[in-house]
This record gives structure tokens, C-alpha cells and sequence, in this order.
């Protein structure tokens, strides 16, 4: 059984707490975001079908150390984040009395994050779309992103929208289509994009600027009724309005830290593993270089140092296979 913590314990952890929470912001802006930056740019850049095969396991284990650094920030980043946010929906509860459990969020609605600057890129790139009437045509009048991409490859219009959909990618690709490292990244992939385009296309343009200046507006509303509830109470408005402040500068981190960590981090080291999976498929060592994916890291490692090893592609599509019949089983509801 776990001790309780003591009163003292309780007062450490509430100061450090209180600490991270007001120093996030500055700690993101100034260390955390510029050093992701810089890191997955330089993972970007590194052509791995040029590596060897000593290269690239260099490049792999260089690049999981760098993996562990992020999560560590993830971790920095997480717990003050979402701990402004819980402090202030408590306060909000408190001086409001019996609201519903997302009203006090109608705080912290209508602010800019990675998620939504994504969204935007896509939208423009829906934009593109509509104003080229023959690669409109080639969204219209095809399904699968397959079709899509091929067709806009074979049209000179197509190929200069493909061009952007490069610089989009560039930017923005480095996002897995599953928490699964089995998923290929936009970046790989982009039919998600291309689907995410065609269905802007479909329906009518959203005006997502005007949609986030109303929640905004929504937002002072709610703080404005929030203080006039508070009166005349100086120690009860300055409490609100510190915990409002940082909680509005660090819930958009919910997103951003997603965006470099979870997203990006996470894709360049699929990218990465995907690359050893193709390398083992030509050395004949695995059937498909998805088979990678099937294996632990160590049996990756040693088949890639040692082609000629034992061939790995019976266990990988027995693992597939224990995987494929695993996803469809239902779990209980409850246990005990």
C-alpha cells in the first residue's frame, strides 16, 4: 500500500507545481520549442537511402537518445499544462456555483495552436484546389487519394499543385496517421491530406478565422461575467486573473507540444524504422519491409548488422496475424 503524503509533502509538490505552471511559457518559447525545432530539422534533412547500413543504425541509435530527451520534455510540458487548466475550472466552479463541468473552458476557447494553423494550411491548399479548374476536376472525379496523386502527377496544373502539397508536407508531414509506429507519417503517405482537401472541396468553405473570433469574443464575455460574479473582492479577482492567465498561455501547449513531440518526434523515428524495414526486405532477412514493425528493436538491430541471419518473416507474420485477431477483440466493460 502507498503512504500518504504528509502535509509537508503536499506543500512541496503544490510549490513546484505552482512553479512550472508559471514558468511553462517562457521555458516552451525559449528552450523547449526552439531545440525541437532545430532537432527535427536536422532529422529532416538527413537523406537515409544514401546512409550504409552502419550509418543508418548511427543515425538510429543517435536519434533514439534524441527520442528520450523529447519525452522528457512531453513530460515538463503535460502535467503544468494540464494542472492551470484544472485549477482554473475548480476556481470557476467555486465562485459560479453548479455549472456543467465544460462551462468554465468557454475561458480558454479561441486561441491559436499548431492543430489550428494546420487546419488553415490545409484549407489553403483546398483553396488552390478550387481555383485550378483542371486539378478541381481530378479531386472531383476520383476516390482514392491513389487515383488522386497520380492523375495530379500526369496534368501539368496537377504537378504544380503537387509542388505545394511539398512545402506543405515539409512543414506539416511529420504527423503519424495512428499512435501505432506501423502508420506511415503525412509526409510518406499523404492520402490523409489529399481526403482532408477533397472533403473541403465537397462542402462550404469555413471561414475558420471568423469561427475563432467568436470564440474569443465568447471567451471575454464569459471572463467579464466571471468578475462581475467576483465584486468587489481585489484577492478574488487577482487570483482569477493570474489562474486565467496561465491557463490561457499554456492550453494551447495541449496542441504544440503534440505537434513536435508526440507527432513529429514520434514520426521521424517511424521514418527511421521504416527505412531498416526496407533494408532487411532487400537483404531478404524480412518478406515485407513492414515487417520491421513485427519485431522487437534488438531483432531489427541484429538482422541489420548481420543480414545474413535467420530470415525473420515467419515470426513477423505470425506476430501480424496474433496483432490482426487481438484488435477485434472486445474488452469488458468492467473487471470484477
Amino acid at each position: 500500500m502507498p503512504t500518504q503524503a504528509t502535509d509537508e509533502e503536499r506543500q512541496k509538490q503544490t510549490d513546484e507545481m505552482d512553479e512550472a505552471i508559471g514558468t511553462l511559457r517562457e521555458l516552451w518559447d525559449t528552450e523547449i520549442r526552439p531545440t525541437m525545432e532545430a532537432e527535427l530539422g536536422r532529422a529532416k534533412s538527413v537523406q537515409l537511402r544514401s546512409l550504409t547500413d552502419s550509418e543508418l543504425l548511427e543515425q538510429l541509435d543517435d536519434y533514439l537518445e534524441l527520442s528520450v530527451k523529447h519525452w522528457k520534455f512531453h513530460n515538463q510540458v503535460v502535467g503544468p499544462t494540464h494542472s492551470s487548466v484544472h485549477r482554473l475550472s475548480m476556481l470557476y466552479k467555486e465562485i459560479m456555483g453548479d455549472v456543467t463541468d465544460d462551462e468554465p473552458y468557454r475561458l480558454i476557447r479561441g486561441l491559436d495552436n499548431k492543430s489550428l494553423e494546420t487546419d488553415l494550411a490545409i484549407q489553403e491548399l483546398a483553396k488552390k484546389v478550387r481555383e485550378a479548374p483542371e486539378t478541381l476536376r481530378i479531386f472531383i472525379n476520383n476516390d482514392e487519394p491513389s487515383e488522386i496523386l497520380s492523375s495530379l502527377d500526369r496534368s501539368a496544373e496537377g504537378t504544380q499543385f503537387l509542388k505545394m502539397l511539398d512545402k506543405f508536407l515539409d512543414v506539416y508531414g511529420l504527423r503519424p496517421t495512428g499512435f501505432d509506429a506501423l502508420y506511415p507519417s503525412w509526409k510518406e503517405d499523404p492520402s490523409f491530406v489529399i481526403l482532408n482537401i477533397r472533403s473541403f472541396i465537397q462542402s462550404s468553405p469555413r471561414d475558420i478565422r471568423t469561427e475563432q473570433e467568436t470564440l474569443s469574443e465568447d471567451a471575454e464575455q464569459c471572463q467579464q461575467m466571471v468578475l462581475a460574479k467576483i465584486g468587489d473582492d481585489r484577492d478574488r479577482i487577482a487570483e482569477f486573473q493570474t489562474c486565467l492567465e496561465h491557463a490561457r498561455e499554456l492550453w494551447p501547449l495541449k496542441e504544440d507540444h503534440a505537434f513536435y513531440i508526440d507527432q513529429g518526434s514520434a514520426a521521424c523515428l517511424r521514418i527511421l524504422l521504416a527505412e531498416v524495414g526496407r533494408r532487411l526486405s532487400s537483404h531478404g532477412v524480412i518478406n515485407d519491409s513492414d515487417d520491421v514493425f513485427y519485431l522487437t528493436l534488438d531483432e531489427a538491430l541484429t538482422a541489420l548488422k548481420s543480414p545474413t541471419s535467420e530470415n525473420l518473416g515467419d515470426l513477423a507474420t505470425e506476430r501480424r496475424n496474433q496483432r490482426d485477431a487481438q484488435i477485434k477483440i472486445i474488452p469488458p466493460a468492467f473487471l470484477g
